[in-house]
């Protein structure tokens, strides 16, 4: 069946509707991963209970244990864990602490509770080539995106340019 496409805008700012925390540092731990399924995951649970609490990126590294914490990861796994999990803690419960720890939050330990509405139901990787795609899944609420900056572009230059950018 095809679809009726619509006009798309040419931005949308999850930020600015207040769905999602601002800009979050990741200091010298490579965990974009986590910053980035968590920041989807806060944004899902503003849409379904209008309530904004910043999630613990530290638990995803800490805890996710298919991923490598400060050395990598992928949001898949994040939202996988998540969903096993029940939801994810805090930020002010789980603080970060930009390296890997051991987890606080386990089946015998529970240092902190989730939060309402933030486990994970099910998740859909967006086509990296198709902008139309990405933007319609931008419409319906904020998404996770990684981008691979330790590509030798990114450190040729002082300034970002997008058109470097293959897609």
């Amino acid at each position: 069946a095809s679809r009726q496409l619509r006009p798309l805008p040419s931005s949308v700012d999850w930020v600015r509707e207040g769905a999602v925390a601002p800009v979050k540092n990741q200091g010298d731990c490579g965990s974009c991963w986590a910053f980035a399924a968590a920041g989807a995951i806060e944004g899902a649970a503003y849409l379904a209970s209008g309530r904004l609490r910043s999630l613990s990126e530290q638990q995803l590294v800490d805890c996710d244990l298919r991923d490598f914490g400060c050395d990598g990861g992928l949001m898949d796994n994040a939202f996988r864990y998540d969903h096993v999990r029940g939801g994810l803690c805090s930020e002010e419960e789980y603080p970060y602490t930009a390296s890997k720890g051991t987890c606080q939050k386990t089946f015998f330990h529970d240092s902190c509770e989730n939060v309402e509405a933030t486990q994970v139901s099910g998740f859909e990787d967006v086509d990296p080539q198709s902008t139309p795609a990405l933007m319609e899944a931008l419409l319906m609420q904020p998404v996770a995106v990684a981008i691979e900056a330790d590509e030798v572009r990114f450190r040729l230059v002082r300034t970002w340019n997008v058109s470097l950018c293959e897609h």
